[in-house]
Order: C-alpha cells, then sequence, then structure tokens
C-alpha cells in the first residue's frame, strides 16, 4: 500500500525526470526535462488504480530511448516518494500491448 499522504509537492524532480501531481495524487505526469516548463524528450502517465501505480502512455521522441538510468527515476520516485514496493508497465511492443509488472 502506497503512502502519498506524505508527497505534498505538486512537481518533484527525480533525476532527468518532473513528476506532476494531479487528481488529488491518484495521477502523476511524467516527463524527462532539465527542469519543469522546458522541453521534454519523453512522457508518461503514472495512475494510482486499486493502489497499484500503472505507467501507461510511455512515449520518447524518436532519438531518445527509455534507460535503465530511466527507469530508476521512476523507481525512486514510486518506492520513496509514493511509498509502493510494485508497479506495472503498460506498454505496446511491436504493435501489442503488454503489461509488465516490476517489483521495486
Amino acid at each position: 500500500m502506497g503512502n502519498r499522504a506524505g508527497h505534498s509537492n505538486a512537481v518533484m524532480q527525480v533525476g532527468c525526470w518532473t513528476f506532476e501531481r494531479k487528481l488529488n495524487g491518484q495521477q502523476y505526469f511524467a516527463r524527462k526535462t532539465a527542469s519543469f516548463g522546458s522541453a521534454f524528450s519523453a512522457s508518461a502517465v503514472i495512475t494510482i488504480t486499486a493502489d497499484v501505480p500503472i505507467v501507461e502512455l510511455l512515449i520518447n521522441k524518436s532519438d531518445d530511448t527509455f534507460t535503465k538510468r530511466d527507469f530508476q527515476s521512476f523507481k525512486i520516485f514510486i518506492t520513496e516518494n509514493l511509498g509502493f514496493k510494485k508497479v506495472t508497465f503498460d506498454r505496446f511492443k511491436r504493435g501489442k500491448q503488454k503489461e509488465v509488472t516490476k517489483t521495486v
């Protein structure tokens, strides 16, 4: 079970990602950028459903990829800031939807 009650900042920077709180902490917009409001090279939405964070709509510009460092930024945000131990990544691979659940 997550601990979103202690997460009061509307925007947080973790690594090269900003995470913006929406919908009373039930959804977060993630953008790969040096600072909030600057141009970004990737984005995603984290939605908390049934007390499980789901990373969806992850998209990168053609000259950017989702790296291990990016994953670490999401892991830190989800575990240390939201208090969850598991996360589901909902993504498309070769045109087919694929859900991957990770223990972080």
